[in-house]
């Protein structure tokens, strides 16, 4: 860019710089109005709720949970950013800019603030027509607007961040090209990182936990430093449904923030003393090529002998002199080639061959610390006194629930756990912890020795041996621990009853610490419904129905631990809907709750016999004389490490049918919210009913298999 003055009207040094930037500003205004003002419009159109909460779809569309909004403000500072100093470049550029009658300093930061202010104008331009039209849609203009100036200040510092770092691009580059590839090295590499080390952590750690994405490194959740407003940005998005927002949305500002004034601060010194005969030179400033040299040497080297190790067949321990073999190789080609692009010359590969050697055994010492366990990731268990409280949850059961105040939605138990749940006992939590860890470790890395008391390495070898479970620890300093564990089906009850009977975890676990909330948000908007899952009955009832049931159904939960779920039957599940006609996703009150009835369960089971939707009869097997067809199946069973075959039994015999019929029970309908609803309660067997009129599906509890088909299903029953 070169600053160009008419002799006829001196321009004042702003206008001057828009003037010379005419082609980017009729570039960023054309992206403005397609990605903003024409995409707004169609999304206005198409929105069929937006008459109920005026501000809602421009805070959804360009909010501050939009990662759409913040995917253009990136599209602009890249383009800003990357075009503000490319002067730099050329030796005549360079002359001319210095004969300019301003100092090179000042003239800096003029650029500078001509590229944020091509940003904030276009931008804020776009906004204001947005709301407009927005309220031309749906009224409530003033709500509008604040949705959008919040927005627009939080994009604002977002486009500061990654605007800063482009500038720091150039002022440390020599050519363009290098720039652009700079600007993204200081834009991903920390994201590279932290994936790379996530991916050697999960693949290695026994008890990694990679839940929502959160690449745990370290002893607490994430690393404290963040050096990329896009990995910053993208967490914020990952976050904001679990807390309030404005615990996430402001610590998100004040690191892009932070993360902008340091940019430009080292631009600034960079741009400062920057010497202008090393224009054209791949890199300015000689200490950055070993920097970058050494950071892309490291990570590709880990990944290089990671990904050999792939392909071997041999054991654990020879695997390592592969895993040498990969990192030596791969790090000898990213160095030459790194050699050869700072210099511009093929010959040049050989240069500082010495750094080589240094950077693979860094890769090394990467990996194996990894894949040793050196910190003693897998056997850490915090102390009790850092601890505030707990919670645990299964990786796979799932949910929907709308919170009480801003209508998130989440599909994760999970997560509804981390929100909800808070166990106070941490001592009985972190019995069942180690005995978890340990487990783990013996199952994924075979380390015998750590098997939990009482747990044998035979009743580990087939399906359905453990619970899966993420743990989380929230932190005194804070912080929270996650860890993913495998505790045996077998694990003492007298371990597991002290957490999972805690009046802490039964209300968060059967999705009560919020039931209130969620029904006074949904009150009059719906229609509430009881679904009672194993017999298709689908009521229609009052809210004081629903509230006595929800009042039975916790006098049941006060008899309710891990005995019971492991042990007892469930009779069905009760799902309670509050449904509105127009469901909006993003702002809808609608929300399910959804439990299973077990056999103690005496208030929960007789209100519902009492209101009549409770219907023990429907549950009843067809009568023999309506039966076409039966038949038995099972698939994939685990019988000693491995899977068996899909074994089929018609049933034709009428005595046979008669005594499966006498044993047959509902088959285990497991939606997740019984937490120990494990399936060794049952036999793998399926069977199939078909009648003229409809089908049926049942099973067998364990032990409690006919006669009849002992000899066809030997090798699968009690597996």
């Amino acid at each position: 860019m070169t600053l160009k003055t008419s002799s006829k009207v001196k321009l004042s040094p702003q206008r001057a710089l828009i003037k010379n930037r005419t082609w980017l500003v009729s570039l960023l205004s054309l992206i403005a109005f397609i990605a903003y003002l024409i995409s707004y419009v169609l999304v206005l159109h198409n929105d069929t709720t937006i008459g109920s909460q005026p501000g809602a779809s421009i805070e959804n569309y360009m909010g501050l949970t939009s990662g759409y909004s913040y995917f253009v403000t990136t599209i602009f500072a890249v383009l800003i950013g990357l075009t503000s100093y490319n002067y730099l470049y050329k030796a005549k550029t360079v002359d001319f800019y210095l004969s300019q009658p301003v100092s090179k300093m000042k003239y800096f930061v003029q650029v500078y603030l001509n590229g944020l202010g091509i940003y904030s104008i276009i931008t804020g331009i776009s906004y204001v027509v947005m709301a407009l039209i927005g309220a031309s849609f749906a009224g409530g203009l003033k709500v509008i607007l604040l949705h959008g100036l919040i927005s627009y200040l939080g994009n604002l510092v977002y486009f500061l961040a990654i605007f800063s770092i482009c500038v720091l691009a150039q002022t440390i580059s020599g050519t363009n090209f290098i720039s652009v590839m700079m600007a993204l090295f200081l834009l991903l590499a920390e994201l590279v990182i932290r994936f790379t080390l996530g991916a050697m952590a999960s693949e290695y750690f026994a008890t990694f936990s990679d839940w929502n994405g959160r690449k745990s490194i370290l002893l607490t959740s994430s690393l404290d430093i963040v050096s990329s407003p896009i990995y910053n940005q993208l967490m914020m998005l990952q976050q904001v449904k679990l807390q309030e927002f404005h615990s996430i949305f402001i610590p998100c500002v004040i690191k892009n923030f932070l993360i902008a004034v340091v940019a430009f601060v080292l631009a600034f010194f960079a741009y400062k003393y920057r010497k202008e005969e090393y224009s054209g030179k791949p890199i300015v400033f000689r200490f950055v090529e070993t920097v970058l040299k050494v950071i892309v040497g490291v990570v590709a080297g880990i990944w290089g002998g990671y990904l050999m190790s792939l392909f071997w067949d041999g054991n654990y321990a020879t695997s390592n002199v592969v895993i040498v073999i990969g990192i030596i190789l791969t790090v000898v080609i990213i160095c030459a080639i790194a050699e050869i692009v700072f210099h511009l010359d093929v010959k040049a590969f050989k240069r500082k061959a010495w750094q080589m050697p240094i950077i693979a055994v860094v890769s090394m010492v990467v990996i194996f610390s990894i894949k040793y366990d050196v910190i003693g990731y897998d056997h850490y268990i915090p102390k009790e006194s850092d601890v505030e409280d707990c919670a645990i949850a299964l990786t796979y059961s799932g949910i929907t629930y709308v919170t009480e105040k801003n209508g998130t939605h989440t599909t994760s138990n999970g997560d509804y756990a981390e929100r909800y749940m808070h166990i106070d006992d941490v001592k009985s939590f972190e019995q069942i912890a180690k005995i978890g860890m340990d487990t783990s470790c013996a199952i994924e890395k075979g380390e015998w020795e750590y098997l939990p008391e009482g747990i044998s390495k035979e009743s580990l070898t087939s399906e359905n041996s453990v619970y899966t479970v993420e743990l989380i620890y929230r932190m005194k300093n804070g912080k929270n621990v996650y860890r993913t564990v495998n505790i045996p089906c077998d694990v003492s009850d007298d371990i597991m009853n002290p957490v999972i009977g805690s009046d802490e975890y039964k209300e968060a676990a059967f999705h009560l610490s919020n039931i209130e909330a969620l029904r006074a948000n949904a009150k009059g908007k719906g229609k509430d419904t009881l679904l009672i899952v194993d017999t298709g009955n689908m009521t229609s009832v009052s809210e004081s129905t629903i509230d006595e049931l929800i009042e039975c159904y916790r006098k049941d939960l006060k008899t309710y631990n891990f005995s019971v779920g492991k042990n007892e039957s469930i009779l069905g599940y009760i799902e309670y809907d509050n449904a509105t006609e127009n469901y909006d996703y993003l702002n809808s009150s609608d929300f399910t709750w959804t439990v299973p009835v077990f056999e103690s369960f005496s208030n929960t089971i007789a209100f519902l016999k009492e209101k009549g939707i409770y219907n023990e009869d429907a549950m009843d097997a067809p009568a023999i004389e309506n039966i076409n067809q039966m038949r038995v199946t099972t698939s994939n069973v685990m019988v000693d490490g491995s899977y068996i075959d899909e074994i089929s039994y018609d049933v034709l015999d009428e005595a046979e049918q008669l005594e499966i019929l006498e044993k047959i029970v509902p088959e285990n309908m497991s939606c997740g919210y019984d937490f120990w609803d494990s399936s060794n309660k049952y036999e793998p067997l399926e069977v199939y009913i078909e009648t003229k009129d409809n089908n049926y599906y049942f099973t067998f509890r364990t032990g409690n298999v006919p006669d009849c088909l002992k000899e066809p299903f030997a090798n699968v029953i009690g597996h």
